[in-house]
């Protein structure tokens, strides 16, 4: 039985000396929770056009406007 206590005193020395650990990663892990709220998912990341994307619709939107454009002196024309 003697040995008993002795490890029972060793197991709680462990656990003293492992207290300021597990109280640094419990921070740690409170700053992560924190932080995962506002980073993107890859759903997130998949869903939004890429740059390939975006220069097609700005080139279609400047094509329209340069066509609109090059109407006008027609229109002003042959419009009442």
């Amino acid at each position: 039985m003697a040995s008993t206590g002795s490890d029972m005193a060793e197991a709680l020395e462990i656990l003293r000396r492992l207290e300021p650990t597990l109280a640094h990663m419990s921070e740690r892990l409170a700053r992560i929770e924190a932080t995962l709220p506002h980073l993107a998912t890859k759903a997130d990341v998949a869903s939004k056009p890429n740059r390939a994307e975006l220069w097609a619709a700005i080139t279609i939107l400047l094509a329209g406007l340069s066509v609109v454009l090059g109407a006008l002196p027609y229109l002003e024309r042959h419009l009442p």
